[in-house]
C-alpha cells in the first residue's frame, strides 16, 4: 500500500513537472551588417552633390557579425565597435571608436539593400527623426549595400 502511494506520488510529480524547454532560438542576424556604399548625404539641410562627394572619395561604412565597425570617408578610415537596438523606434545604432573610445549616438532603418543613417554631427544628442533640417548639425545619409562579387 505504501508502494503504491509512491507510485502515484511520482507518476504526479512527472506529469506536473514543466515540459523540457525549446532550445533558445538564435537572434536573426542584424539586418545593418555588410558592407555599405554611401549615395546621398544631405548635411544641415544641405544636399552634398555627387561632385563634392567625388572630391572626398569613396565613403561607406562596413558592420560585422561580431559587433565590429569601419568607417571609410575617402582616404580616412575610422574603426570601432558597434551595437544597435531595433526594439527602439527609430532603430538606435551606437558607434565606438577604437582610436579615441568617443561614441557616436544615431537612428538607422533598413530597406532591402539601403541603409539610412542619421547622426548628429560630433555623435553626442542622438537625432529622432531621419532629417537633417538646416542650420543644425545633423547628417543624413543613405547607403546601397556593397554585393560581393564570389
Amino acid at each position: 500500500m505504501i508502494c503504491n502511494k509512491f507510485l502515484v506520488f511520482g507518476i504526479a510529480l512527472t506529469l506536473a513537472a514543466p515540459a523540457p524547454k525549446d532550445a533558445p532560438k538564435k537572434a536573426a542576424p542584424s539586418p545593418i551588417i555588410g558592407d555599405w556604399v554611401c549615395v546621398d548625404l544631405v548635411a544641415g539641410g544641405r544636399m552634398i552633390t555627387p561632385a563634392e562627394m567625388n572630391q572626398v572619395g569613396p565613403m561607406g561604412n562596413e558592420f560585422t557579425a561580431d559587433g565590429k565597425h569601419r568607417g571609410r570617408f575617402g582616404a580616412e578610415t575610422t574603426e570601432g565597435t558597434f551595437t544597435t537596438d531595433p526594439s527602439k523606434d527609430p532603430a538606435e545604432l551606437n558607434c565606438v571608436s577604437a582610436k579615441n573610445g568617443r561614441s557616436a549616438a544615431g537612428i538607422y532603418r533598413v530597406e532591402k539593400d539601403t541603409l539610412t543613417l542619421c547622426f548628429t554631427e560630433g555623435g553626442v544628442v542622438r537625432p529622432t527623426k531621419f532629417e537633417s533640417p538646416a542650420g543644425t548639425r545633423i547628417m543624413l545619409m543613405t547607403f546601397r549595400r556593397v554585393v560581393k562579387k564570389e
